[in-house]
C-alpha cells in the first residue's frame, strides 16, 4: 500500500499522523461516532499506525538541536515522539494488535503434525524340555509413526462476532494513543507556557531591580544634597534588597520549568534547553461558535470516538456471547500411518499402510451449567454500560468547550484591564519620581508607585499567559486547531 493512500486512510479515521522529518502530530479527521469501521478499513488502519510507530521509533534515536531556541511546534514534535508516556500508550495500542491477531484463531483453519518413535522390547522366561533348565527369550521391536491433523470452523457466530470486536477494540485502542498523545500535547504546551511565563517575570523582576538600584542612587545623592533624611536612604537599600531577593527567585523559576519542560522530552533535566517565545496575543480574534466548535469535537475528539469503537466492541461482544445459543458448522483432518522397521518409507511413499479421515458436521451446545446465559447478561450490561460512558463523554466534550470559551473570554478582559493598568503604573510612577525629586513627595509614595508597577506588569504576564493556556485547552476540547 502506498505510503500516501495509507496516510490518508489512516487520517479518515482519525489516526495521528506522524510525518517523517517535521516529527509533529497532524489533527485527525473522523467519521462522526458511533459509525463503526469495517473489516477492511480496520486492517489497513492497522497497518497505517504501525508504519506511522515505526516513523515515530525511528526519530527516537536523535537528539535534538539545542544550539538554538526551539519553537512551540518543534517542542509538540518533539513530546510526540520522544515523551515516555506516548511510547506507553504506543504500547497498550501493540497489545490490542496482538489481541486483533488472536481473534484470527477462530476463523482460519488449524494444522498439527507430529512424528514418533518408539521401542518394546519383550522377555519370556521358561524351562526348555529338553535340556530342563531356566532359559531366558525375547527381541525389541522398532516402531515409527507419522501424523497431521487440523480442523477449520466453517460456520461459527461467536467467532465472526468476536473477530469484529477485536478489529473494534483496536480501532479504540488507536484513538486511545491519539487521546494520549493530545494530552501530552496539552500539557507541554502548557508547561512550556509556564516556562516562558517564567522568563517574562524574570524580566520584570529585573526592570523592578534596575528601578530600585535607580532610586537609591538618588535618595542617596538627595542625602547628600540635603533634600532628604537618612531614613530614606535606609529605605531605598531595604527595597533595592528585597527586589534583588525577588529577582533571584524568578531566575531560579526560570531553571525549574526548564528542568521540567526537559523531562517532558526525555531529555536530561539538565539540558540547556531554550525556547522562542509565543506568538503574540490577539485577545480580540474571533472565536468559532460554540455549537461549531461541538461539532468539529465530535469530528475529531479521539477519546470521543475511542468511546464510540469502544461500544461497536461490546456489541459484537454481546452478540457473540448470544450466539453461542446457535449451531456451528465446522470440519476436521487426519492422516497418520506407522512402520515398523524403519524411518524411511514413512516419506517415500506416503500412501502405504496409511490412514486419511475427513468429517464435516454440526455441533450443538446442550447444556453448559448457565455459562451462556451469564455471557449474554454480562455483554448486555458491558454494551449499556459502553453507551453510558459515551453518553458522558459527549457531555464532557460540551463541558470542556464552554469551560475553555469562558477562560478565553476571561482572559481576554484581563489582559486589556492589565495593559491599562501598566500605562496608569508607568504614569504614576514618573510622577512619583519627579516629585520626590523636587522635594514635594517622599520615598514612601515613590515606592509605592513602583510596587504598583511592578504588580501591573506581572498582571499582564499571567493574562498573557492564561490567554495562551485557554487556547491550547480549547485546542484540547475540540480535538484540533482552532483556526
Amino acid at each position: 500500500m502506498p505510503l500516501t493512500m495509507t496516510a490518508r486512510r489512516m487520517a479518515r479515521h482519525g489516526w495521528t499522523v506522524f510525518r517523517a522529518g517535521r516529527g509533529r502530530a497532524v489533527p485527525p479527521t473522523a467519521p462522526s461516532p458511533p459509525a463503526a469501521l469495517p473489516a477492511a478499513a480496520s486492517l489497513a488502519v492497522a497497518a497505517a499506525l504501525l508504519l506511522a510507530i515505526g516513523t515515530a521509533r525511528a526519530q527516537e534515536v536523535s537528539m535534538p538541536d539545542l544550539t538554538r531556541p526551539l519553537s512551540l511546534n518543534e517542542i509538540v514534535g518533539l513530546a510526540t515522539t520522544r515523551n515516555l508516556q506516548v511510547a506507553q500508550a504506543r504500547e497498550s495500542w501493540e497489545m490490542a494488535r496482538g489481541g486483533r491477531t488472536s481473534a484470527w484463531a477462530g476463523l482460519l483453519p488449524n494444522l498439527q503434525g507430529s512424528v514418533g518413535f518408539s521401542r518394546n522390547t519383550q522377555k519370556y522366561s521358561g524351562v526348555n524340555p529338553e535340556t530342563q533348565r531356566l532359559v531366558t527369550t525375547g527381541g525389541t521391536q522398532d516402531s515409527y509413526s507419522l501424523g497431521v491433523s487440523g480442523g477449520v470452523n466453517l460456520v461459527d457466530l461467536p467467532s465472526l462476532y468476536s473477530f469484529r470486536g477485536a478489529g473494534q477494540s483496536l480501532v479504540a485502542a488507536g484513538h486511545g494513543f491519539d487521546d494520549a498523545v493530545q494530552s501530552i500535547v496539552l500539557a507541554v504546551k502548557q508547561q512550556y507556557y509556564a516556562f516562558t511565563q517564567s522568563q517574562e517575570l524574570a524580566r520584570v523582576a529585573q526592570d523592578s531591580y534596575t528601578l530600585r538600584t535607580e532610586q537609591q542612587r538618588r535618595a542617596e545623592s538627595l542625602f547628600q544634597l540635603g533634600s532628604v533624611a537618612k531614613s530614606d536612604v535606609l529605605q531605598a537599600q531595604v527595597n533595592l534588597s528585597t527586589a534583588e531577593r525577588e529577582k533571584i527567585g524568578a531566575e531560579n523559576r526560570i531553571e525549574q520549568e526548564r528542568a521540567r519542560l526537559a523531562m517532558m522530552l526525555a531529555l536530561p533535566v539538565d539540558s540547556r534547553l531554550e525556547v522562542e517565545p509565543p506568538a503574540p496575543v490577539d485577545e480580540t480574534a474571533p472565536m468559532p461558535a460554540e455549537s461549531e466548535l461541538g461539532a468539529r469535537a465530535e469530528r475529531q475528539r479521539p477519546d470521543l470516538q475511542r468511546a464510540a469503537a469502544s461500544l461497536e466492541a461490546a456489541l459484537s461482544s454481546e452478540r457473540a456471547a448470544r450466539s453461542q445459543r446457535y449451531p456451528s458448522l465446522g470440519g476436521s483432518y487426519s492422516y497418520s500411518k506407522q512402520h515398523d522397521k524403519s524411518v524411511g518409507p514413512l516419506f517415500s511413499d506416503p500412501d502405504r499402510d496409511a490412514r486419511w479421515g475427513f468429517s464435516i458436521g454440526l455441533s450443538q451446545t446442550l447444556f453448559d451449567g448457565l455459562q451462556t446465559k451469564g455471557s449474554i447478561q454480562r455483554g448486555i450490561a458491558d454494551r449499556r454500560g459502553k453507551e453510558r460512558a459515551l453518553e458522558q463523554q459527549r457531555l464532557q466534550v460540551a463541558l470542556d468547550i464552554r469551560e475553555s470559551l469562558l477562560g478565553l473570554k476571561n482572559a481576554s478582559e484581563w489582559i486589556r484591564s492589565a495593559r491599562e493598568g501598566v500605562n496608569f503604573a508607568e504614569e504614576s510612577a514618573r510622577l512619583q519620581k519627579a516629585l520626590y525629586e523636587a522635594g514635594g513627595g517622599t520615598l514612601l509614595e515613590w515606592n509605592n508607585a513602583q510596587v504598583e508597577l511592578t504588580r501591573a506588569k506581572v498582571a499582564v504576564v499571567e493574562a498573557e499567559a492564561s490567554y495562551h493556556l485557554g487556547e491550547a485547552a480549547l485546542e484540547r476540547a475540540v480535538g484540533g486547531p482552532l483556526r
